[in-house]
């Protein structure tokens, strides 16, 4: 099912986050969103969200409108976000972390997901009952991706997943968006680690200062000099 995004804008008091922004995702596919930090990713996720008010002349998943549906409602649609800073609850331990991310009445199937994102994340399995506070920085990330898998989205958003992440956790975490787009659901990354997120991606999204600037394949914008130069230091 197909997302659909024309001229999505947010802005705080006069200021302007995001203008005018139009992308499509489609099912199953994986999106990176790369910008600078202040250039309106994490707007432009929390306005799909509807955690910050925002204005489009489209904005659908499939045939349906969701341009006045609130945060619940767009969850109840499938939308998941994971956001920056992980967020994970410090006191309770990460099973209770993964039931708070379930939304549903059925306990065997809030066993099976969490069954499932143990085998996504073998290491959360092993920290079961340990208090998500306790946990390394990449295990947390792990964690809050989880969680946000526990509602079974079919759109899934990560804001910054590899931010000061060691590189084999920013490897782990590409292996899961690999395994998860196998799946259906599809996947927007907004990271300012371009190469991670370009490597990882079928299509991808350049801002700058609120605006979409640049747009195409993955492979292609990995091989722009301009995209080089501005997030790749080559």
């Amino acid at each position: 099912m197909t997302l659909t995004v024309q001229a999505l804008g947010v802005s705080y008091g006069t200021v302007p986050a995001l203008r005018e922004a139009s992308f499509t995702i489609g099912s199953g596919e994986v999106v990176a969103l790369i910008g600078a930090n202040g250039a309106g990713k994490s707007s432009l996720l929390k306005a799909l969200m509807a955690l910050v008010p925002h204005r489009a002349d489209k904005l659908a998943l499939g045939d349906a409108d969701l341009r006045t549906r609130t945060t619940r409602e767009r969850i109840a649609r499938g939308f998941a976000l994971s956001p920056e800073g992980r967020h994970v609850f410090p006191d309770l331990t990460v099973q209770e972390n993964l039931d708070l991310g379930y939304l549903g009445r059925d306990t065997t199937e809030a066993t099976q997901r969490a069954d499932a994102m143990f085998d996504l994340f073998p290491r959360l399995a092993e920290r079961r009952r340990q208090h998500a506070g306790t946990l390394s920085g990449g295990e947390q990330q792990m964690l809050a991706i989880a969680r946000a898998m526990m509602a079974g989205p079919r759109f899934l958003m990560l804001d910054e997943p590899t931010l000061g992440l060691a590189p084999i956790v920013v490897q782990q975490i590409g292996q899961f968006i690999s395994k998860v787009r196998t799946q259906g659901v599809s996947v927007l990354i907004a990271e300012q680690n371009a190469e991670m997120a370009l490597s990882a991606a079928d299509r991808a999204y350049v801002l700058e200062n609120g605006s979409i600037v640049l747009s195409g394949t993955a492979a292609d914008l990995l091989r722009d000099p301009a995209v080089k130069k501005a997030f790749l230091g080559l």
